[in-house]
């Protein structure tokens, strides 16, 4: 029998449950979207792996919106009066993360951003590149240099006040603040827990900018809830 189709974005692909992950409206996986792509998903495919985004995120546009993502379109859209520095604070799955990538995504598609302007830095893996010596400058150069960072998972590696990785982040911070470049930071933190978490100098500097506490429940339990 054949499938109902759905059409997005220029392309028409298969609906049924099975193709999908939990969601409204659906999104489709890997799988499903193979041989089904538009030539423009394939060019975003290449640039969403080069900006750093993890592949569970590549098609966040596709997702409802939230809480987190509402307060990145409002943040886009400031114009002149937009802070430079948006942190998104909120307990762990409800949409923060997503809501950075449909972010990244819309000024892809917007403004033809790609990976020489944006990337989407995984803060422990970020971490992990600047204390080894051969991965150190490239890494932290691009972070700085480009128009648009995202630093996700801010906290959930360990770091020690006043040490070399809180010195680097603090750094990377400032420098793009001073340089008035947009940089969006997502912790899994509340804004009493940012100095225990970050250390004071580094939630110092994210307090000077723009905080926005999401207090969403999980959706990620939710759904497993539902499919329970």
């Amino acid at each position: 029998m054949m499938q109902e189709a759905t059409h997005c974005s220029g392309f028409l692909w298969p609906r049924g449950p099975d193709l999908y992950y939990a969601g409204d409206p659906p999104r489709l996986t890997e799988r499903a979207r193979i041989g089904l792509l538009h030539w423009t998903d394939i060019l975003w495919l290449r640039r969403a792996r080069e900006i750093g985004l993890p592949r569970r995120l590549w098609f966040a546009d596709e997702y409802p919106p939230s809480a987190a993502s509402r307060v990145c379109d409002r943040w886009r859209d400031m114009g002149r009066s937009r802070p430079s520095l948006l942190s998104i604070l909120g307990r762990s799955g409800n949409g923060k993360s997503t809501a950075a990538a449909r972010l990244v995504k819309n000024l892809h598609d917007r403004y033809g951003y790609g990976p020489s302007e944006m990337v989407f830095l995984h803060v422990p893996s970020f971490c992990r590149d600047l204390m080894n010596p051969e991965r150190r400058e490239a890494a932290f150069e691009r972070a700085v240099g480009v128009r648009f960072a995202v630093c996700d998972d801010l906290g959930a590696s360990y770091i020690k006040s006043d040490s070399f990785l809180e010195a680097m982040l603090e750094d990377l911070i400032v420098v793009r603040e001073s340089e008035r470049r947009p940089t969006l930071c997502i912790a899994n933190w509340t804004a009493r827990q940012l100095e225990d978490a970050l250390g004071f100098r580094i939630a110092d500097r994210l307090v000077g900018g723009l905080v926005e506490e999401i207090h969403d429940p999980s959706f990620r339990r939710q759904q497993a809830g539902r499919r329970g």
